[in-house]
């Protein structure tokens, strides 16, 4: 490979997905092709590092690869009323997480991670400790991610209600009786989230719409960028400002509104300076 990156690029461009049953095999996603690349990258750090290889520049940084920063799909935003058509469709457990999701913008890998030990109903805070994605239990995806959450009074309800009428299944919240762990997300998506969706009018709803629409909802409420940086557990305000943005236009017209009216004034007490335009 670090004779012909070239090839390697090729490779990575050409990668899909594994077939589904009576389905065609699809081009994997540009940012799972971006990952992929990072991880031969740093694969060749470690190399050179342990004297592996004597290079003095990553054959993994020739490669390039456009469009992994572009969006496959775009953005979906969940208006009130679509949440509660959702809501009316879902089973019992996968409710409870959607309602989780929508109400404090957690993944779902995180709150498939949750464990009643990291619920505390006397300070009104739920703890964000680790993720589960399939069968596999691990930190929050950045350090930034593990952070105590306030709980309204609503959503402790729902818990306390979970929690009565569910046999807690090896402490986990949403843990599957007949394997002793969490459920995986894709099959919740596939068998409950999607359908739900569809039936709706929502195409293709997936989980992190509803942590989108959390980060939309807090933009159009005012709060300031540093809370929702804090609630959306960002490493960086930058990618708190990527979130959500289908919404902004109802903060960002009138502001370009007010720009524009206050031109029009200045061409009615100065007319000659005035465009024509306006």
């Amino acid at each position: 490979m670090a004779k012909d990156p070239m090839a390697v690029e090729q490779w990575i461009k050409g990668l899909q997905t594994k077939p589904k049953k009576n389905q065609k095999p699809r081009d994997l996603a540009p940012k799972s092709k971006l990952h992929t690349r990072a991880i031969l990258h740093r694969l060749f750090e470690y190399a050179m590092r342990w004297r592996y290889l004597d290079c003095q520049r990553n054959p993994m940084g020739l490669i390039e690869l456009k469009g992994t920063s572009r969006r496959v799909r775009p953005i979906y935003l969940l208006t009130s009323k679509e949440y509660y058509a959702v809501l009316a469709r879902l089973a019992p457990h996968v409710r409870l997480m959607a309602v989780l999701a929508m109400n404090t913008g957690m993944r779902i890998s995180e709150i498939l991670g949750l464990r009643w030990q990291d619920v505390d109903f006397s300070q009104a805070t739920l703890s964000i400790q680790r993720s589960v994605v399939g069968k596999h239990e691990d930190e929050t995806k950045t350090l930034a991610s593990e952070a105590v959450l306030p709980l309204h009074v609503v959503l402790i309800q729902e818990l306390r209600a979970w929690k009565s009428r569910e046999e807690s299944v090896n402490g986990w919240l949403f843990g599957n009786i007949d394997t002793g762990r969490p459920y995986h997300a894709d099959s919740l998506r596939q068998d409950h989230l999607a359908p739900a969706g569809r039936k709706a009018g929502i195409p293709n709803l997936g989980w992190h719409a509803f942590r989108h629409t959390y980060r939309s909802r807090l933009g159009n409420s005012g709060v300031a960028l540093e809370v929702q940086q804090k609630l959306m557990r960002h490493s960086s305000i930058n990618m708190t400002m990527k979130y959500g943005q289908n919404a902004m236009l109802d903060l960002t017209r009138p502001a370009n509104a007010r720009l524009v009216e206050e031109l029009l004034t200045a061409g009615v007490d100065a007319p000659q300076l005035r465009p024509q335009i306006l």
